[in-house]
């Protein structure tokens, strides 16, 4: 009888009307969500389908229904808890995958992309064309280079044919300076040697490395160029200077050669003279004109007429010749010409001797030094000679 007096519980009015009544793909009361899941690709999140099983979590029991005490009614405590799960028809269904969508791109978007495309092509012509165009720059340039290779030896060539001519006039020009030279010496003038040097000219100026090719020269070989056009250069004006020398001394030095045979007395000497103080003195004065004399006899007049050295107005003086005897008066004595020259030069002894020494430089610039004194110690320059027979080595083995 016991028994009878229990009451029933009810579990399905204590749980809740939930079970089979909920509507399919609804989330049970009081269930958590589940979260959305996260798919790459353009779209946003998008929610998980409901109604897939979950893992089983963890849900926290609200703290007043934790704290609170059993009630009679619920004595295991589950009105606080949601209805079961239970998996739906629809839940367990598989997914069906996702459509194939359809991209629709406008006009701009095509004609955007054949752009793109034709840029792509032509960058890589580009590239296509500057290799090709490096081959062939590189395979043209080997043909320049050989071309100018082949002119250069041809111009070296023609290099050496003009060193050689110059070098020809050259040795011309050393032997009639020496013959003039040798001349000067004897006392003669060299008129064959003044009229030929004006025509005389060393052909080899800078005009002759215009357009000429030096693929091959070697560096000292194109400085000996440049040096040789340097020294033709100086030689030829200093053929001019000795031309205009020439000029200038051609008939002082042919009236003295005409006349070798006299001798020409132009000073005295004044004797029997005192100075202020009273202490003998001679004086020197030229004579108003000059007297040529043969050499063999020597007549000397019976006075001198002379410029007077005391006259403020250089006026001409006379005075008897001095023969012999004490001086009882002032007399005139000549003056050697030889001593004369000698102590006061005259432009045309003046102008003879430095004929003599450009002569002589002359000669060493174009010959060289030649072997000196073995036991001194000197900075020898080659002649211009020398230097062509050099510069015409190193032009022959441009042409090999």
């Amino acid at each position: 009888m016991a028994e009878d007096k229990k009451p029933k519980i009810d579990l399905k009015a204590r749980l809740g009307k939930t079970g089979l009544n909920q509507v399919p793909g609804a989330a049970p009361s009081g269930a958590i969500p589940a979260p959305p899941v996260s798919v790459p690709g353009p779209a946003s999140s998008i929610p998980a389908p409901t109604g897939l099983p979950m893992a089983p979590q963890s849900v926290p029991v609200p703290m007043a229904a934790a704290s609170a005490p059993a009630m009679g009614g619920d004595p295991l405590g589950l009105a606080g808890m949601g209805t079961p799960f239970r998996p739906s028809a629809a839940a367990a269904a598989p997914v069906a995958p996702p459509q194939p969508q359809r991209i629709e791109m406008d006009e701009g978007t095509i004609q955007e992309a054949r752009s793109g495309a034709f840029k792509k092509a032509l960058g890589a012509g580009v590239v296509l064309a500057a290799l090709f165009g490096v081959v062939g720059y590189v395979a043209g340039g080997a043909g320049e280079k050989s071309n100018g290779r082949a002119a250069a030896k041809e111009d070296a060539k023609t290099l050496e044919s003009r060193v050689v001519a110059s070098k020809a006039t050259l040795e011309t020009l050393q032997k009639k300076t020496e013959a003039a030279r040798e001349a000067l010496g004897k006392g003669e003038f060299p008129e064959a040697f003044a009229k030929e040097l004006g025509g005389i000219n060393v052909d080899f100026t800078g005009a002759e490395l215009g357009g000429r090719r030096f693929s091959g020269f070697k560096v000292e070989t194109t400085k000996q160029l440049v040096s040789y056009i340097t020294g033709v250069q100086q030689v030829n004006d200093h053929k001019d200077a000795i031309a205009r020398l020439l000029s200038r001394l051609e008939k002082p030095m042919k009236e003295q050669l005409t006349n070798k045979d006299k001798t020409t007395i132009g000073f005295v000497v004044i004797v029997g003279t005192k100075d202020p103080s009273g202490n003998p003195a001679a004086l020197l004065a030229p004579l108003s004109q000059p007297l040529s004399l043969p050499k063999a006899k020597i007549e000397l007049p019976t006075e001198f007429t002379f410029v007077d050295p005391n006259s403020p107005n250089r006026s001409n003086g006379k005075l008897d010749r001095y023969k012999t005897g004490p001086l009882e008066k002032p007399a005139a004595i000549y003056v050697a010409p030889g001593t004369i020259e000698k102590a006061f030069p005259s432009e045309r002894s003046t102008a003879a001797g430095q004929l003599a020494v450009k002569l002589a430089e002359f000669i060493t610039e174009i010959k060289g030094q030649g072997a000196g004194d073995p036991n001194v110690v000197q900075d020898s320059k080659p002649g211009l000679i020398e230097q062509a027979d050099i510069l015409i080595k190193g032009l022959q083995a441009a042409q090999n």
